[in-house]
């Protein structure tokens, strides 16, 4: 089976600026909660600004904390005292459970219906395999569509994106595989403020599964990553999907540790355009 990287460059589109150098801040507060001060515990406020050791108590309710450096939210799951960065632990962890739980789901599916089509995943690093040659080829074939974004290719498009708007200027989004097979996606979030790209889906190793997957002929509402937009600043998305399975803490890593220039010793997925539907 030949190999398909899909790649789908996204229009612009907009996000809340950071006004805050802190990581983090408070985006919205849904009942009563707390913050613990050097003179006790006093109101929770919403958009102050709050850094991974302060310790909140939810008495009711939920609280949404705001990433600064990706603009997702993370709403908190339990009640009671929990620091920040509990809180943001657990639910990168909700997730990444309800996505392993996507994932088997389309995997039953396919299996049920195809017996033919085998998934690969001996790309993904961190199950201790045959190296990350995967990732490398996917962080190769990136680097080359983010310096060439905005050229125009005619190709078919396979894939597609689409934000759905959510209460007080939060979205998701929805992403369409017209393609035949399944395929294994995340999205570039692609701005002049942070100079690495992020990787919208910051999925990580809770499941053991580190990757997204989309089955073929649908369309899928991914609602379990929220974002904030209504932003001064211009964001660029880009999507992206292949046949074979990456690791997305290693592909984020290869981002965050050198400028996004192209590695002269990896060979780079062939990569297919298409322009926001």
């Amino acid at each position: 089976m030949n190999r398909c990287f899909i790649l789908s460059v996204i229009c612009l589109l907009y996000i809340l600026p950071t006004t805050a150098q802190s990581k983090y801040s408070i985006y919205k507060i849904e009942g009563e909660a707390f913050i613990k001060g050097d003179s006790g515990w006093r109101p929770l406020q919403k958009r102050s600004v709050v850094s991974a050791t302060d310790l909140l108590n939810m008495k009711e309710g939920r609280v949404c904390i705001l990433d600064n450096t990706s603009n997702r939210i993370f709403y908190s799951i339990h009640s009671g005292q929990q620091s920040v960065a509990r809180i943001v632990s657990d639910a990168k962890k909700q997730a990444d459970r309800i996505t392993g739980t996507m994932n088997e789901q389309i995997r039953k599916s396919v299996q049920a219906g195809d017996n033919s089509y085998s998934y690969q995943t001996h790309g993904v690093s961190h199950r201790g395999q045959d190296g990350n040659m995967t990732t490398t080829a996917v962080y190769t074939s990136l680097c080359r569509a983010i310096a060439n974004r905005g050229t125009t290719i005619e190709e078919p498009q396979q894939i597609f994106l689409q934000k759905v708007a959510l209460e007080e200027n939060t979205f998701c989004f929805t992403v369409c595989n017209d393609s035949e097979t399944p395929l294994y996606i995340n999205i570039l979030r692609l701005s002049e403020s942070h100079h690495q790209p992020q990787l919208c889906f910051n999925l990580g190793y809770t499941y053991d599964e580190p990757y997204m997957l989309i089955p073929a002929h649908k369309a899928v509402r991914i609602d379990h990553f929220v974002f904030v937009e209504d932003s001064e600043e211009e964001v660029e998305y880009l999507l992206f999907g292949l046949t074979e399975a990456f690791d997305t803490p290693e592909l984020q890593m290869l981002f965050d540790s050198a400028p996004a220039t192209l590695p002269n010793a990896d060979k780079p997925h062939p990569l297919l355009f298409a322009p926001l539907k």
